[in-house]
């Protein structure tokens, strides 16, 4: 029977733009969004949070939970089930267009840097394991948010990304 972890993912949003990386050493992992374990006796929000600080340095406003699902990591040579919590969340400050930033102290002990840039959130892109799974329902729910902030959905408005 596989291993179940808890994980959290976060959609970070900022102009309409998500916020998206790359390993800087290890190219082939993909395309990611901040992500991580929840800790025991953590909450899921919490850990939403933490995980974007740790790996981005950004500190978030989490604006609502997306939903769950559950993933098999087995097509990645994993023998382990991650029951995911996706969230959408805001910066508390307006952040660069592009920036690097090391996680010290990531599970397994290691230190990676990560290179992180927008992605507009209306175009399709790929998501390394699964990640992008919730971001159709991600998208409605940020289009509800903006129409009840200021009646804006930039990345539906011709001719601006």
């Amino acid at each position: 029977m596989p291993n179940l972890t808890r994980k959290v993912l976060v959609y970070v949003v900022q102009g309409g733009k998500l916020l998206v990386f790359r390993h800087v050493a290890h190219p082939d992992a993909g395309i990611q969004v901040p992500a991580g374990t929840i800790e025991p006796a953590e909450s899921a929000h919490d850990a939403a949070r933490r995980e974007v600080l740790e790996e981005s340095g950004l500190a978030v406003r989490i604006d609502r939970l997306i939903g769950s699902t559950e993933v098999s990591m087995a097509p990645f040579g994993r023998d382990e089930v991650q029951e995911r919590w996706v969230f959408l969340a805001f910066p508390e400050t307006n952040a660069p267009a592009t920036w690097r930033h090391w996680e010290r102290n990531a599970s397994g002990g290691g230190e990676y840097e990560f290179e992180f840039f927008w992605h507009p959130i209306g175009a399709p892109i790929e998501l390394a394991g699964g990640q992008g799974e919730l971001i159709e329902p991600a998208k409605r729910a940020l289009a509800a948010t903006w129409r009840r902030r200021r009646g804006d959905e930039p990345w539906r408005r011709r001719g601006r990304a």
